[in-house]
């Protein structure tokens, strides 16, 4: 009995050192060459983040602070998109084999400036225009060619099955009228795909009225 409890004791040590000693191990200077430029390459957007953390307790989780991504030229001076906090919470067996597979996705504060020109032009616009498939291939062979063959192989990401987003905030600005603030976004989507529907729930505060309130699948 006592020898097989200093052994459950030893084993039990051996796991919690492991758990703060990992982190030391995994290459974060790897996820910001390889996920940060990908993401600025698909966006056409200037992407900066104050810190980038792992953690192992209660998750894996890589967490970013202070994300916040510009805006188009055109819009100059305007922020496109920032959140105190983004977390990607990682399954465990392919961390420790140095790929990065995200389980969950969240977004803590985000706060979205969606600005339309006097003549129709969102700061948007750029985005939603189709890239044409040359171009596209294009782009990702010039910065793969940048990367370490290892860096290279973790650059597909899954899009991971649940989001969610908490106290998120959408400001709408048109040039010339009184801009529109849509506050305490909360969104939950659960076993999200492309391909058949899944669960959400939803609410926020809109000017002038009761919190709304939306769950249902899509």
């Amino acid at each position: 009995m006592k020898k097989a409890a200093g052994t459950s004791v030893v084993v039990l040590v051996l796991l919690i050192t492991g758990l703060f000693a990992l982190p030391a191990f995994v290459d974060l200077g790897m996820f910001k060459r390889t996920y940060l430029p990908w993401v600025e390459n698909s966006l056409q957007r200037r992407v900066d983040v104050g810190e980038v953390r792992l953690s192992l307790v209660p998750a894996p989780s890589i967490r970013l602070s202070n994300l916040r991504v510009a805006d188009n030229p055109a819009f100059r001076g305007n922020t496109f998109f920032d959140a105190r906090k983004v977390e990607l919470r990682l399954k465990l067996w392919p961390l420790l084999r140095g790929r990065f597979e995200v389980s969950e996705f969240v977004l803590d504060e985000p706060v979205m400036n969606l600005v339309k020109l006097p003549d129709g032009t969102f700061n948007y616009s750029d985005l939603a225009a189709p890239k044409s498939a040359a171009v596209k291939r294009s782009e990702s062979k010039r910065h793969n060619a940048n990367l370490r063959p290892q860096e290279t192989a973790a650059i597909p990401l899954i899009v991971p099955r649940r989001m969610r987003i908490k106290d998120g905030t959408l400001n709408l600005e048109t040039r010339g009228q009184k801009p529109l603030r849509i506050s305490g976004i909360d969104l939950s989507l659960e076993e999200f795909s492309s391909e058949q529907p899944f669960a959400y729930r939803a609410s926020f505060d809109f000017p002038g009225l009761k919190t709304v309130s939306l769950e249902g699948r899509l």
